[in-house]
């Protein structure tokens, strides 16, 4: 008797849930002749930047896909769903619309591939979902919850973040480099040009931590490094952090890594 009983609420919640899935692909070309800044946030979804181009508009490849209780509930739900962009001063928006209150529970998911104007600076915001961005000289900005992140970026200005979830990471910049790269889970391997200059600060909870071959005025400890890479004066900062994870910085051309105790 008492096991019927429990099992009547099992059942109940089961049939509650949205199973049924409906999909499509949307195209379109935005033009960015008067942007300098690209933003681009999805809740569910990855991120992907395929590509630096040269011309004056953004294309988008967008796959949206929800939920609903029957398959004709989620085709519905589908026709809800639409990609928007609006410029905002200098900086281009893209994102999802729809209406949020009316789906509620049926995870809305927009994931998109774009190849967008080599010169824009990337915004690339998703809370669970892995972004990709890769060939543009703008500065990278790059956040997400639960998902990996791999970046290659040309400008001295680099901010990714995640919190569970790998980071892959290329710098081609020399200059004075300005970053924050942070995972609380995950590993964090960072490439940098051989002639790369800066103060770098390397910390992990639980991990090693791999530095370039050559480093000068370093402070090294069990589970922290503080270093200057390349030569001169230099007052760039790249910040490398993760709580759980390994941590190796290397030289472009040799890939050459230094275990430090």
């Amino acid at each position: 008797m008492h096991k019927s009983l429990l099992l009547v609420p099992l059942f109940a919640t089961a049939c509650s849930y949205p199973s049924f899935v409906a999909k499509k692909v949307v195209e379109l070309d935005v033009p960015v002749s008067q942007a300098s800044k690209l933003h681009c946030k999805t809740h569910n979804g990855d991120i992907t930047i395929a590509r630096g181009t040269s011309g004056d508009s953004v294309h988008i490849k967008a796959v949206l896909k929800v939920r609903g209780y029957t398959q004709q509930e989620a085709d519905a739900n589908l026709e809800l769903l639409s990609v928007a962009d609006e410029l905002d001063e200098d900086t281009l928006r893209i994102y999802g619309d729809y209406p949020r209150p009316e789906l509620n529970g049926m995870s809305p998911t927009f994931t998109y591939t774009m190849n967008v104007p080599s010169h824009l600076d990337l915004n690339l915001v998703t809370h669970n979902g892995d972004v990709t961005a890769r060939g543009t000289t703008g500065a990278t900005r790059v956040e997400t919850h639960n998902g990996n992140i791999v970046a290659t970026s040309a400008n001295k200005k680099t901010r990714v973040e995640t919190h569970n979830g790998d980071i892959d990471l290329v710098i081609r910049s020399s200059d004075d480099l300005e970053g924050r790269v942070i995972s609380h889970n995950g590993d964090i391997d960072v490439e940098l040009v051989d002639d790369a200059h800066c103060w770098l600060e390397v910390s992990t909870h639980n991990g090693r931590i791999r530095t370039p071959r050559v480093i000068h005025d370093a402070s090294i400890k069990r589970r922290s490094v503080r270093c200057r890479i390349g030569e001169g004066d230099t007052e760039g900062r790249l910040f490398i952090k993760t709580h759980n994870g390994d941590v190796g910085v290397h030289d472009a051309q040799t890939g050459n890594r230094k275990k430090l105790k």
